[in-house]
């Protein structure tokens, strides 16, 4: 009997993907059907999933499918665990986050970040749409205890724009040691992608502001849950960071972000900008905006994929600590 299950299960796999089947076979994996590196038994059913055998569209150039008998291994870093559709993605997206660790670190920090002692894991989907992400953490009174981060879209623009936007999230919870304003993490994160979502970006804060969507800074200052329009919260919280950090550098806006959200907003302004209240700082970034970034970079007030959203859920909660999630 027992030689008999193993041909008929040999025979079974040496049926071609595409080859339809309602039949399911139980057997050991060490990535599961959602990318994942966890080893166990689960069910799997033809055709295989799209994570583990992309198609050819949704693979970068010179790539080749992974075949039925071809599962790439998680990819191991000093600092993270890559799943990736094939060994050239894992590389790829392996260096570059190593690489953006060490350099947002210096950037934000002024030093490099000690090695973790748990690798996040990064989950990689290539696809033909646009780069986009989502990474949860892990918090306790020691701070961060364990890290998971997804990225999708066609490899450069991962590469460019995704992995630096989740890695700089990485970063900043390792400083802060919980969660931090969501306009000043996103904001902060979306400065380190390309000139392209930048712009994007810029564009979505002229039309927060053009239409009169943009909060008042006292209220985006304390906003805790990501609101409904979307995309005109991450260009207001990227337009101000980036106007705080040109006037005073990175160090002094993780400062300022770290009294402020303590309680007092006004007393951050003054001690850290020299302006009188937050609602002078509201006014001098509205004008910044106007001048520096609308008038030169000529915007248009209705932004190229504007109705692009994500969401924006938080992690379930974990029974030792809190948790939170960062996402673009």
């Amino acid at each position: 009997m027992t030689t008999l299950l193993a041909a008929l299960l040999l025979w079974w796999l040496a049926l071609p993907a595409s080859q339809p089947s309602t039949g399911s076979f139980l057997g050991p994996t060490t990535a599961g059907i959602d990318g994942g590196c966890r080893c166990g038994w689960l069910q799997v059913h033809r055709p295989s999933h799209p994570e583990l055998h992309p198609s050819p569209e949704t693979l970068p150039a010179g790539s080749a499918a992974p075949t039925a008998s071809r599962r790439v291994a998680p990819l191991r870093t000093p600092n993270f665990l890559v799943v990736a559709p094939t060994i050239e993605a894992a590389r790829a997206v392996a260096k570059r986050a190593e690489e953006c660790r060490r350099q947002q670190a210096l950037d934000w920090l002024g030093r490099e970040l000690p090695r973790w002692s748990q690798p996040c894991r990064i989950v990689v989907k290539l696809t033909g749409g646009p780069p986009g992400g989502l990474t949860s953490f892990g918090f306790d009174n020691s701070g961060v205890i364990d890290r998971d981060m997804s990225v999708e879209g066609a490899l450069e623009r991962i590469l460019t724009s995704a992995l630096p936007h989740e890695v700089t999230h990485t970063v900043l919870a390792d400083h802060f040691g919980g969660p931090m304003p969501r306009w000043a993490d996103e904001g902060a994160a979306l400065c380190s992608e390309c000139d392209e979502e930048r712009r994007r970006h810029d564009q979505f804060a002229h039309r927060a502001l053009t239409q009169g969507k943009a909060l008042p800074l006292s209220t985006l200052f304390r906003t805790e849950d990501y609101p409904r329009d979307l995309m005109s919260f991450y260009g207001q919280g990227y337009s101000v960071s980036r106007f705080l950090i040109e006037t005073g550098g990175k160090p002094r806006f993780l400062k300022f972000v770290g009294d402020g959200s303590s309680g007092n907003w006004d007393k951050a302004v003054q001690v850290h900008y020299g302006f009188a209240s937050v609602r002078e700082l509201d006014r001098a970034w509205r004008a910044w905006h106007k001048v520096v970034v609308a008038r030169h970079a000529h915007l248009n007030p209705t932004p190229p994929d504007s109705q692009q959203n994500r969401s924006h859920e938080a992690s379930p909660g974990r029974a030792s600590s809190p948790s939170a999630t960062s996402t673009r």
